[in-house]
């Protein structure tokens, strides 16, 4: 009777939720935090969240920039949606590109014979 009437309303209104959401996340739009997400994230040896930059061709282009260290600019990135063409760069850390420069400069091996001379001087 009503009880199984009403059972049945609400096992249909289930499924239409379910099917809702489905068709919801068929259709998400990826946004910046699922890229960098994606790109499991940013590694803080290398990369320097406070720059983190998005060129969008369009007409006119544009550029966006986000600087991660802001908590605000972290939400943001949830709703900041990402389009097929767009180039997520991400600046370098400043300890990656003076190690970079070091060993440019200093081959390994100095390096290695330079840390053996100041242990050996230490003692």
């Amino acid at each position: 009777g009503v009880n199984q009437l009403s059972q049945s309303v609400k096992e249909a209104s289930v499924a239409n939720d379910r099917a809702l959401a489905e068709k919801e996340n068929a259709l998400q739009i990826p946004t910046l935090a699922d890229a960098l997400g994606a790109a499991t994230g940013l590694d803080e040896r290398r990369s320097d969240p406070s720059g983190v930059f998005i060129f969008r061709k369009g007409s006119p282009d544009q550029v966006y920039t986000f600087n991660l260290k802001d908590p605000n600019a972290v939400f943001l990135t949830q709703r900041f949606p990402i389009r097929g063409e767009d180039m997520i760069y991400v600046t370098e850390a400043p300890l990656a590109r003076w190690s970079r420069m070091i060993n440019q400069i200093l081959p390994a091996t100095q390096l290695s014979s330079m840390a053996y001379d100041i242990d050996r001087i230490s003692r």
